[in-house]
């Protein structure tokens, strides 16, 4: 795959991707197809109709699978790379800071956009950081993980060993980074996100809690042209509360609430195919 994506031009590897992203979003049988449809139906605010569901979720297979050749066709082509992805200042100072190990960051980021081809700019300028990723990864996750290993960096399933890792990280002034949109495991707590409880985890949080440690989103974005941009929020300081589960929620929503601003400007760039609102997945059309 790595081969035939970096001989084949970006205008002819899109096109297939298209074709390949319409016949994928059709299979009504498919627990992604679903997944999607769910998703995309709570970020509509619940209004979306069957037709406009089919339509949206048509073009988040097609720009998933653009984002996805990119990634690919630039892995091992650095000019192309940087032509495509811009890190903004407040990127560059992520950087910098991950470098000095002058203060500690707590990194944050959704699966919007052409997130892996951000990152993978971002950790070749030198970004150095441990990436909480998804526990017990089955074969696909493992065979994504080595791609994103890269000097500097260090991908950990998240256990309690690696949690216990970046604590250390964290409280020596290192770099930790993580997603926040992909369901997994049980939870007693359902952080609102678009108005529902959801099924979005909050275990990131009590690292920030923990070390007091601020928060930085990361918002990755595609420009008209097809570049991509990555930024980072101000940082987002830890609000304490006597009540554990309050105190949780409190910090998660101010996370969150970045996160639905992103979504929002351009719900088909978000790349999330298990239901965040599990709830609703049989309820739709």
């Amino acid at each position: 795959m790595l081969a035939i994506a970096r001989l084949v031009p970006p205008s002819v590897g899109h096109l297939l991707a298209d074709k390949l992203g319409r016949r994928i979003s059709r299979d009504r049988k498919s627990p992604i197809v679903n997944a999607v449809r769910a998703n995309q139906w709570v970020v509509s605010g619940c209004s979306a109709n069957a037709e406009t569901l089919d339509q949206l979720t048509e073009a988040v297979f097609i720009n998933h699978g653009h984002a996805l050749f990119d990634y690919y066709h630039y892995f091992q082509n650095r000019v192309g790379l940087n032509k495509i992805v811009t890190l903004d200042d407040s990127f560059l100072r992520v950087i910098e800071h991950s470098q000095a190990r002058d203060q500690a960051q707590l990194l944050l980021m959704p699966h919007y956009a052409n997130y892996d081809l951000a990152a993978m700019a971002a950790t070749r300028k030198g970004l150095s950081m441990q990436v909480l990723s998804y526990p017990n990864p089955g074969r696909g996750y493992r065979w994504q993980n080595k791609f994103r290993n890269a000097k500097g960096v260090e991908v950990t399933p998240i256990t309690v060993s690696s949690l216990r890792t970046a604590m250390r990280n964290l409280e020596t002034n290192g770099t930790v980074f993580t997603g926040v949109d992909r369901p997994y495991g049980e939870s007693s707590l359902h952080p609102h996100f678009f108005g529902r409880p959801s099924a979005l985890p909050t275990g990131y949080i009590r690292l920030a809690i923990k070390t007091d440690v601020p928060i930085k989103v990361i918002l990755c974005s595609t420009t008209p042209d097809g570049k991509t941009i990555l930024s980072a929020s101000d940082p987002i300081p830890v609000i304490h509360d006597a009540d554990p589960d309050r105190e949780q929620l409190l910090n998660v929503s101010r996370v969150l609430s970045v996160i639905e601003t992103q979504i929002r400007s351009n719900p088909t760039q978000w790349f999330m195919f298990y239901p965040v609102w599990p709830d609703v997945i049989h309820n739709i059309s």
